[in-house]
């Protein structure tokens, strides 16, 4: 199992005060260091808590997960037999098939319903699993977690969302798709929520997009019909595409927690993702586009995951798993 802890750390400001002592007689002296000032201890510097272990976290049926600055990445043994267990764990009857991300929780878990149920009725079944596996499905508050179910008897969609949802950003996505198949219900649940602290970041537009500003882009224009130039009858349509110089305006960026990879975990940092909407023929520089930016424009490694994002159709976004582990100092007796 691979776990490291963030090294980070914060150093608070201390101030010292100077007495003055005035003395019209005698000579002076060495000026005296009053006890109460005198030789302050420096403050301790304060780590910045470890990244949660959210699989630890689900094999000792704990919970639920606090809000948390990172996650401890497993390697793919570690993670397989977890997976194993805990769909042991489950009723015999539903031939659990459980897979994890790298951070332990659910990337997909397999259930199959004996007999037929409404909607109403398999979605309040899930729920309580949910709620009984907070660390599995990333859940901080289990109590406000809702389901809504959406179809009918023989296929129905329940997707997962906190009573606050208006309010509170959603961090992550998890549904179960349930399908009638030979008499039954195949169900499956698809990725967890993350529980991160969620706070956005100050941004400066013009600093953080310095980088891309000024650059050539083109733009799409609509479509114009192509004649052939001996019988000027139709031949095709093609794009039209207008230069376009990249400024403050031609963006999409949002600011929000950023997943990075940090070898053996992920740090949650704050930034936003960035995007060059509709263009094309993107010269180099907004060929990097899109990507995620600290406020600063400093790149966010890849991999990275933007918890607060949609998963589907966003180019940058990458399973942590992918995170390179972190070298192994020599002589550890591991192979």
């Amino acid at each position: 199992m691979r776990q490291v802890v963030v090294g980070a750390v914060a150093i608070a400001a201390s101030a010292t005060l100077t007495v003055g002592i005035v003395r019209s007689v005698a000579p002076p002296e060495p000026a005296c260091e009053s006890p109460a000032v005198a030789r302050m201890p420096a403050p301790t510097p304060q780590a910045s808590p470890p990244p949660f272990d959210a699989l630890a976290c689900e094999l000792a049926h704990r919970g639920p997960p606090p809000a948390s600055a990172g996650f401890v990445l497993h390697d793919a043994h570690a993670l397989a037999a977890a997976a194993r267990a805990i769909a042991a764990a489950l009723p015999r009857a539903w031939r659990a098939h459980v897979e994890l991300d790298a951070t332990g929780m659910a990337k997909l878990v397999e259930l199959h319903f004996a007999g037929t149920r409404s909607p109403t009725e398999n979605a309040n079944t899930l729920l309580d699993l949910v709620r009984a596996h907070p660390c599995l499905f990333g859940v901080v508050a289990p109590a406000a977690l809702v389901a809504k179910p959406i179809g009918s008897n023989e296929h129905a969609l329940v997707y997962f969302d906190s009573r606050g949802f208006v309010t509170a950003r959603k961090l992550g996505t998890l549904y179960a798709s349930l399908d009638v198949e030979g008499g039954g219900l195949h169900v499956v649940l698809e990725r967890h929520l993350w529980p991160v602290i969620d706070r956005e970041p100050a941004i400066d537009p013009a600093r953080m997009l310095a980088r891309y500003l000024g650059h050539t882009y083109g733009e799409h224009g609509g479509y114009r019909m192509r004649l052939d130039p001996s019988t000027h009858e139709p031949r095709a349509c093609e794009p039209m595409v207008s230069n376009r110089i990249a400024e403050l305006a031609s963006f999409r960026w949002r600011a929000e927690p950023i997943l990075a990879c940090r070898g053996d975990h992920a740090d949650v940092v704050y930034g936003a993702r960035v995007d060059l909407h509709g263009a094309m023929r993107r010269d180099p520089v907004l060929a990097e586009l899109p990507t995620a930016l600290m406020p600063d424009g400093t790149p966010v490694p890849e991999p990275r995951i933007a918890p607060a994002g949609d998963v589907e159709g966003v180019g940058f976004l990458h399973d942590l798993g992918e995170c390179p582990p972190s070298p192994k100092p020599d002589g550890d007796g591991i192979d």
